[in-house]
């Protein structure tokens, strides 16, 4: 990434999905921040809290304007005024749309561009967000925010400049994952800790009947919480190599999952070439 992107994505103080590079993970980027740091940071701000602003972004990586992105960067009046090409915004943007027959909606999902781009975006909000609420508590997960706040009416204001932000880069909030919650609430939701905490065996027999039981329970889970990545998760989950005679119930597994949620085929797709390593 450019040093100028760089600093760009430090200038926020509420993301924890700032791209960084990755040595280990098998993909050039990866989120600074992995999804359980959301708990942390959960349990970090309650104590000072009485309500948390809860929302997302509906169809964030679907909806991206990509002339948002030269905005985001440079800013939207300047951006307008300046269309050069030695602004790293409009590259940015004439690549993206070079690369789906010149559609500005949308972005490519699931290469790693996706996640350098939807982070300018995101810390641009990040920015607009701290200039109107000086002392804004809380984080932002890619499009997912929660904000702490000790009485509703802040809360109510938060909500209210969100979705005046968001909509001025063309986006729009999701209303069916937009809460604001009255503390004290769960920290976590109950499918984190039945899959972390799941025990397996390690010799062949249980692993493979340990597999449908710890799988059966998290597609179970994700009915449950349609809205999380309860199966993303559980494949993540999975950090150890199968045994041999197993693995055909783990690939049917990964296949199963793959047809149900499309945002865990880079995953099922780096178990699979794992494997035929």
């Amino acid at each position: 990434m450019s040093e100028e992107l760089n600093q760009f994505f430090d200038s926020s103080s509420l993301s924890l999905t700032k791209p960084v590079i990755s040595e280990t993970s098998g993909r050039a980027l990866v989120r600074e921040h992995k999804f359980r740091t959301k708990t942390d940071k959960r349990v970090e701000n309650i104590s000072e809290s009485k309500f948390i602003l809860k929302t997302d972004i509906s169809r964030y990586f679907q909806t991206i304007y990509t002339h948002s992105i030269p905005w985001a960067l440079h800013g939207k009046d300047f951006a307008k005024g300046n269309r050069s090409e030695r602004y790293s915004g409009n590259k940015l943007d004439r690549l993206v749309r070079s690369m789906q027959d010149g559609q500005t909606l949308g972005i490519p999902t699931g290469p790693d561009t996706s996640l350098v781009l939807s982070e300018i975006i995101g810390t641009y909000i990040d920015n607009r967000l701290k200039e109107e609420i000086k002392e804004v508590k809380g984080f932002r997960y890619t499009d997912d925010f929660e904000l702490y706040f000790k009485n509703r009416a802040d809360a109510e204001n938060a909500l209210n400049k969100l979705y005046r932000i968001t909509s001025e880069m063309e986006l729009k909030l999701n209303p069916h994952k937009t809460e604001i919650i009255t503390l004290p609430d769960i920290i976590e939701p109950e499918w984190i800790p039945e899959l972390k905490l799941f025990n397996f065996r390690e010799h062949e027999e249980g692993e493979k009947f340990d597999l449908i039981s710890y799988f059966s329970k998290a597609f179970d889970m994700a009915k449950k919480y349609p809205d999380d990545a309860v199966l993303k998760y559980a494949i993540k989950r999975i950090d150890w190599t199968i045994k041999e005679d197993n693995w055909y119930i783990f690939e049917s597994l990964l296949l199963s999952i793959g047809l149900i949620d499309s945002i865990t085929l880079p995953l099922i797709k780096y178990n699979l070439i794992e494997y035929q390593d």
